[in-house]
């Protein structure tokens, strides 16, 4: 395991830039370690900020589950329309409109709560994926989204972490030079089919909640024809991202772990 792996490894400090859903970063914090984490997508990086944020007062988890949800005909419900029923989308609108008035520090541990929900009522990745293939598309579920609304997991007294959206070179190109940690645990996507922002867009949206123009049936986001460089099917390109993010590195820590799938 990740941990096991570090056993002997200073890790009071540490680097995460795949953050990804959060857990890796969330486990180094549970551990007492001062972490900085960071993913290119917005959902991403939210989701990992509410997990490294101390944990807000109860009220706040009770009055999002009470908001009023949207009207049927909002801008979110026609975005979500094919993911999620349109009651839940309602719901959903409703309460993120409700992050939306909660102190600064309380909005991406509700945020997070909020992405898990609607991912329960779903199959965001499976539906777009249906789309691509020409498959059935997966059912969605009639469960009330506002029953599935639990807090997070947090690190008991700990203060938050810090999280970044960038993608990841470009945050490496942006360090101090004076930035150390102990430890950078890197997990890139390496995959040369899955563009992680056309299969989370709904999730980004929900984040943003910025009535974007929306593109084809799958409703995709304007930039999600970006491409990450990690994202291809010549070896030899993830092969130079690497290096050249080592590189980048050099300086900066005196441990790397590297996480990946052959």
């Amino acid at each position: 395991s990740i941990m096991k792996a570090v056993e002997h490894v200073p890790h009071e400090t540490v680097l995460d830039l795949f953050a990804g859903s959060g857990r890796v970063a969330h486990a180094f914090h549970c551990l007492g370690s001062k972490v900085v984490a960071n993913d290119y997508l917005v959902a991403a990086a939210t989701v990992t900020q509410g997990l490294l944020s101390p944990q807000p007062e109860a009220r706040y988890y009770e009055e999002m589950a009470k908001a009023s949800p949207v009207p049927m005909n909002h801008w979110w419900c026609d975005a979500a329309e094919g993911y999620i029923t349109r009651e839940n989308a309602a719901a959903i609108g409703g309460m993120r409109l409700y992050v939306d008035t909660v102190p600064p520090e309380a909005r991406a541990a509700l945020l997070g709560t909020l992405m898990v929900a609607l991912g329960r009522v779903d199959a965001c990745v499976g539906q777009y994926a249906a789309h691509l293939h020409g498959d059935s598309v997966p059912a969605r579920t009639k469960m009330d989204v506002r029953t599935l609304i639990e807090p997070l997991q947090h690190a008991p007294d700990m203060p938050a972490g810090k999280v970044a959206c960038s993608e990841a070179q470009a945050l490496v190109d942006s360090l101090p030079d004076d930035f150390h940690v102990d430890l950078v645990y890197l997990d890139p996507p390496y995959t040369p089919t899955v563009n992680y922002p056309r299969y989370y867009h709904l999730l980004d949206t929900l984040v943003l909640f910025d009535a974007p123009v929306t593109r084809g049936k799958t409703k995709k986001r304007p930039n999600t024809h970006e491409k990450s460089p990690w994202i291809s099917s010549k070896a030899h390109a993830v092969e130079e991202a690497l290096i050249k993010l080592m590189v980048g590195l050099q300086g900066h820590t005196s441990h790397v772990l590297l996480s990946f799938s052959d």
